[in-house]
């Protein structure tokens, strides 16, 4: 599981993400990692694109909020000015009220509160660069006081400011580019000071074999469970080297003039070199004299079976792992066993004050996990609390953003023996689990007003989460409702159910283009993010020799007009391309009843999927699932554009959190920015379901048929019955009872 430095000092804490320093020049664009951003000199970062969606609403007698600010390694802030947007509330005590800023736990700034910055102000502060380290963090203290002669209630409505989220950061860099080496890999053409997405460009000789276009993947993959959550985009571009970091594939020595020579080998190997055209940019070059060697050298590179040493190394010898089991990367829950939650702990497991921000924990569920009951998935937290005299104390546990479970924590509810751990379990809803998740336990403090003016140490209220708390499964199946494209936005599925790729196939046009090479890519990346394992096992291929691999997962890219699908394809595909043209297949009349009998209505989903397709005309993307037309129950997702569509924004739909929530069903047209999925029916199911909860869902999923099957029961019983009555009256008859 990926984990991410937080400070949580308060429930505002919450708010903050992790922040980006290689943003693009222009702050208005979203926050991305471009191949030449690391030259950039200047930049200006708003607290928006260091990952603030809403400004900072700081509250109490002492409330604070962090803002982490991620510098790559190979930069040195040389200059850096915030410009802080604040506001506060008008009815503060402004002799005894202000606000701190400090750059990590260093006091840069105490700003007064005065009654004319009630209503808004900017402050201009000048940082040391040298406090701007890889791993900043900028905090911001509120220190509030209302009252004078009198007691003060530490949380009274009147003890606020707000920090706007366009509050920014003036930052200039120097470039430091490290000598061209291997040791630290995958930097500098990806480093965890960003938080954007990783923009590479990968660069082909011509138009990739389908052995170069596996040694790409491969390496693809490994460079996207790097990104993880930022995700990845791959560039191509043949013959031409890029103009900064990149990854080079090649045969020979002499395809790329200006390249030093000595990075390319007929052994299969890598290399890190210099840009012969941005020397501060690097190269990362995997060659070898056979697309097999590329093979190997990517597979050495994804498996880490390389000496990272120095500017080249080689690898003669390969011997593959095992071929992984379903759902063995570290990624995926294991469900046979309990989970402890500090796998997946996001910040300390204690937390201190009146308003503490929650303790999190994320943790990675098979898409295809099936709950079977309502408590399928239990939580086990168990926490401790000191001493609570305040009635309504409270630890609840979120799911999701969405309330699970709760425990009262004030003294009664505590008992004598404050020492020992105490336990909440909750039975986690199975509606609100998803791929990857998001668990926050959340202590609510509560003091006593009883007595008037006593004094109180916030600092006194405490609560934490035990190592021993876990998850624990029971009653589940691996079972999906197919066509599901949002499990594979969300999750990869099903590509993602063998860590190293070996029941997946990417099949690819003869002589693709740049554009349909990179949609490969971005979504090779896109799985090795929610694999975290090396795709050693993916084979790549052609509709020429697409027979192959039935007994794989299908992963077919190109335009409509170079999709050569078999003829027995044509009832299976949501789109039928035909001279041409573009048709929406025709629903089907047993799945539009049966849907409708279900509550959906398929016809509307069709007729407004085919309006959306008569005006894209040509400029149109689309994501396509089905069942395998070659072996049944295996899948096959199709990425097609239009003639004049651009196949690279269908993939990069798919790693995008901002569209790829609309990716679902069987068909998802891509317009731009516009995403949208549907549901057309002709659904297929995976994997398989204890009997009796099988026949259960059958009569679930069509309600119609109760009154007649509880008929023919009836009849049948009725007609057993009648011919034992009659069986036992000639028994008696013949004096044989």
């Amino acid at each position: 599981m990926r984990t991410r430095p937080y400070r949580w000092a308060t429930f505002l804490s919450a708010l903050c993400l992790s922040a980006a320093a290689a943003a693009a020049a222009d702050p208005g664009k979203p926050v991305s990692t471009s191949d030449t951003a690391f030259l950039a000199p200047q930049r200006e970062l708003s607290f928006e694109d260091l990952g603030l969606a809403y400004p900072l609403r700081l509250r109490t007698v002492f409330g604070q909020a962090s803002v982490p600010l991620n510098i790559r390694a190979d930069q040195v802030v040389t200059d850096a000015t915030l410009s802080l947007r604040y506001s506060h509330s008008p009815s503060l005590r402004f002799d005894t009220s202000h606000i701190n800023v400090l750059v990590n736990d260093q006091l840069v700034r105490t700003i007064p509160l005065t009654a004319e910055s009630a209503s808004g102000a900017v402050a201009q502060i000048t940082l040391n660069p040298l406090l701007l380290v890889p791993k900043t963090q900028i905090r911001l203290e509120l220190i509030a006081h209302y009252a004078r002669n009198e007691c003060e209630d530490p949380t009274h409505s009147s003890l606020w400011a707000e920090i706007s989220n366009e509050s920014s950061l003036k930052l200039s860099f120097s470039t430091l580019p490290p000598p061209p080496s291997l040791e630290r890999l995958p930097a500098p053409l990806f480093d965890d000071g960003e938080s954007g997405l990783l923009t590479l460009p990968f660069v082909f000789e011509r138009s990739p074999t389908a052995g170069q276009m596996k040694a790409a993947a491969i390496v693809a993959a490994w460079f996207g469970a790097k990104a993880d959550y930022r995700g990845a985009d791959f560039p191509v571009r043949y013959g031409t080297l890029p103009p900064g970091h990149g990854v080079v594939f090649t045969t020979r020595a002499q395809s790329f003039p200006g390249l030093d020579p000595a990075a390319v080998s007929t052994r299969p190997s890598i290399a890190m070199v210099e840009n012969p055209d941005v020397p501060q940019a690097r190269l990362l070059v995997i060659s070898a004299a056979t697309d097999e060697g590329l093979v190997q050298a990517a597979q050495g590179l994804a498996l880490s079976q390389l000496l990272m040493e120095g500017r080249n190394a080689s690898i003669d010898t390969l011997q593959l792992p095992e071929a992984r089991q379903a759902w063995s990367s570290g990624r995926w829950i294991n469900p046979e066993a309990p989970r402890p939650l500090t796998d997946g702990a996001l910040n300390p497991l204690s937390v201190t004050g009146l308003m503490p921000g929650p303790i999190s924990f994320e943790f990675a569920l098979p898409p295809d996990l099936y709950p079977l009951d309502r408590d399928s998935v239990k939580l086990r937290l168990k926490y401790r609390a000191a001493p609570i005299t305040g009635a309504n104390s409270a630890l609840n546990a979120v799911l999701n953003a969405q309330f699970a479970g709760g425990v009262a924590i004030d003294a009664t509810a505590l008992g004598k023996s404050l020492g020992e751990s105490r336990e909440l379990t909750v039975d986690l809803p199975s509606g609100v689990l998803r791929t990857n998740n998001r668990l926050d336990a959340q202590f609510h403090f509560r003091r006593n007003t009883d007595a008037v003016c006593q004094d109180f140490d916030p600092n006194s209220l405490q609560g934490s989460i035990d190592p021993a708390s876990k998850l624990e499964f029971k009653s589940y199946a691996h079972f999906a409702e197919m066509p599901a494209l949002q499990l594979f936005a969300q999750g990869a599925y099903p590509y993602s159910r063998l860590g190293d790729l070996g029941g997946t196939a990417l099949i690819l046009p003869q002589g693709a283009q740049e554009s349909e090479v990179s949609a490969a890519l971005i979504l090779a990346g896109h799985i090795g993010r929610w694999t975290q394992d090396a795709a050693t096992r993916l084979e790549v291929g052609g509709f020429g020799n697409v027979s192959e691999f039935a007994d794989r997962d299908l992963l077919v890219i190109g335009r409509a007009g170079e999709l050569p699908v078999p003829q027995d394809w044509a009832g299976e595909l949501p789109l039928l391309f035909d001279n041409g043209k573009t048709e929406l297949r025709p629903v089907d009349l047993f799945d539009s009843l049966h849907e409708r009998l279900a509550g959906r209505n398929l016809e509307q989903a069709s007729e407004y999927a085919s309006r959306v397709v008569m005006q894209a005309g040509q400029d149109f993307e689309a994501i396509m699932g089905f069942e395998s037309p070659l072996k049944s129950g295996r899948n096959v997702v199709v990425l097609a554009a239009g003639s004049q569509g651009n196949l690279r924004d269908a993939a990069l739909a798919v790693t995008k959190p901002g569209q790829a929530q609309f990716v679902r069903g069987g068909l998802t047209l891509v317009q731009g920015d516009k995403v949208s999925g549907y549901d057309l029916g002709n659904g297929y199911e995976v994997g398989s379901l204890p009997w009796w909860y099988g026949l259960k869902r059958w009569l679930g999923l069509r309600p119609y048929l109760m009154l007649p099957l509880t008929l023919l029961v009836v009849l049948l019983s009725a007609v057993v019955l009648r011919l034992a009555l009659r069986r036992r009256a000639e028994l008696r008859l013949k004096g044989k009872l």
